[in-house]
């Protein structure tokens, strides 16, 4: 499943190769290099982060808790699970928001 690849990916182009973005050498490397320099005007959205496998030693979880690419904003879509608890108590989050009103089988 494209899941459990996208957390064994150990950089951006990885992340792109999964995701199969239709960029050329050249366009690859010149979006990398925009990110990098720019990456306060990027966003990373993982929604869905309790539906695959967290591998909490991969380049995304140190994406996803500022270790790396640190000033690129990441959003995180999940139900309650262990894998944002976690992230929880370290601190990840600058914001947390939790949706009410939905039941325990949603």
């Amino acid at each position: 499943r494209r899941d459990k690849k996208v957390w064994k990916a150990k950089n951006l182009t990885q992340l792109f190769e999964i995701e199969k973005l239709s960029l050329n050498k050249e366009e690859e490397e010149e979006l990398k290099s925009l990110m990098v320099t720019n990456l306060q005007h990027f966003a990373l959205v993982c929604d869905g982060l309790d539906e695959g496998q967290v591998d909490k030693s991969s380049f995304l979880w140190d994406v996803i808790r500022g270790k790396r690419l640190s000033g690129l904003r990441v959003i995180v879509t999940s139900r309650p699970c262990e894998a944002v608890a976690d992230l929880c108590r370290k601190g990840a989050f600058q914001r947390h928001v939790q949706m009410l009103g939905f039941s325990p089988r949603d």
